[in-house]
């Protein structure tokens, strides 16, 4: 319980500062989403359909999975190009425009290179943001995608609330909150950090 007490207050205090906020569903329902995640077998089924609820249609998400999911396409550049060649291939043939790159807490390659959570988020948008930038090389997309840094928190398995909180939530993350700053800025985006209950 412990743990518990700790995420959610680091949770809290991020939404505080504006860096996580509750995410506008209304963006989503009905769209099409190429949806970049992390491919944890523990958690990747909660956040799929996460994301199948928000657009309302699982045949509306097209997802594209990797250890590590936004983290790798800061990380490691081989991966980000296969990542970001298969988003743009996806796009184009479904017609979507709008991209989900999501990472979490506690995920096993944050905790191989040492991230913070802090920083995790950080690199969310900084994966947003070079997503975005790959996405306008394309003149049949240039202008035309969107790009929504999420963050995914999971309070842990082994519990089982009483009074019905939560275990895991979502959140999109603020790319323009102050605590953002020193980031990259995602162009011609408005600040969406979420949290859903799924």
């Amino acid at each position: 319980m412990a743990r518990v007490s700790r995420v959610r207050g680091y949770v809290e205090e991020m939404k505080k500062k504006g860096v996580l906020r509750k995410i506008d569903e209304a963006i989503f329902l009905k769209q099409g989403v190429v949806f970049i995640a992390c491919a944890d077998s523990n958690r990747f089924w909660d956040w799929y359909c996460h994301m199948v609820s928000l657009v309302d249609n699982p045949k509306l998400v097209h997802t594209i999975s990797d250890n590590g999911g936004a983290l790798q396409i800061v990380l490691d550049p081989v991966r980000r190009i296969k990542i970001l060649q298969s988003a743009e291939k996806a796009l184009i043939a479904k017609g979507f425009r709008k991209v989900v790159i999501l990472s979490h807490l506690f995920c096993l390659i944050a905790k191989e290179e040492s991230i913070i959570p802090d920083k995790a988020i950080g690199m969310t948008v900084e994966a947003a943001a070079i997503a975005l930038d790959y996405f306008n090389l394309n003149p049949l997309l240039k202008g035309k995608v969107e790009v929504f840094p999420h963050y995914h928190i999971d309070y842990g398995d082994d519990l089982a609330l009483a009074n019905g909180e939560k275990l895991m939530e979502t959140y999109s993350v603020n790319e323009f909150s102050e605590y953002n700053l020193e980031l990259p800025e995602l162009s011609d985006q408005k600040g969406c950090i979420a949290f859903t209950n799924p």
